[in-house]
């Protein structure tokens, strides 16, 4: 379902190991690893995009686009890239945090994970 995008930063983060995960909204899961280290997973646009940092203060400084479920070089071969077009073509299908764990190949304890969209 996900295709990798950045094959450096996507082996960089391949394989971690999470503490702990809660879904903050309908796009985006909030993280720890073991050694407290903070990770956000954003899905918008049929993109996945991490950050990660040791405090609140650090997410967002480097934002990683690692996945998406969108075949950019197959859909829009002779194109620009357009978010528009993207979004008329409209194939974001939504994703669960398992399915973002299973791309990347992180291990978190099922007790330790939490996806469930409370608010808006």
């Amino acid at each position: 379902m996900l295709k990798v995008i950045d094959k450096k930063n996507y082996k960089r983060f391949k394989g971690r190991k999470l503490k702990s995960v809660y879904r903050y909204s309908k796009q985006e899961w909030r993280c720890t690893t073991p050694r407290g280290t903070l990770v956000n997973i954003v899905y918008k646009g049929g993109i996945v995009a991490l950050t990660g940092g040791n405090c609140e203060y650090d997410l967002g400084n480097k934002v990683f686009l690692l996945g998406s479920t969108s075949d950019y070089e197959e859909d829009f071969e002779n194109e620009d890239l357009d978010y528009n077009l993207l979004k008329k073509k409209n194939k974001y299908p939504k994703i669960s945090f398992q399915d973002v764990m299973d791309f990347m190949e992180w291990e978190c304890d099922p007790e330790e994970i939490w996806d469930v969209c409370v608010g808006g």
